[in-house]
């Protein structure tokens, strides 16, 4: 997962991501991805599901 800004640039590193995978229980779970810039506008949140399986 990657972010840019038009004025700062690579802000990837300030991409906070919520999530309550437990990998160790199999399930459907979301990661809520959001980032903001320098002066505090937000990103649109991102909503990814991961889907832990039994092998």
């Amino acid at each position: 997962v990657t972010a840019e800004d038009d004025v700062d640039g690579d802000i990837t590193a300030n991409i906070v991501a919520v999530s309550t995978v437990d990998t160790s229980t199999v399930g459907n779970y979301t990661v809520t991805y959001n980032v903001s810039d320098i002066v505090g506008n937000v990103a649109i949140e991102i909503v990814r599901t991961v889907n832990v399986v039994d092998l």
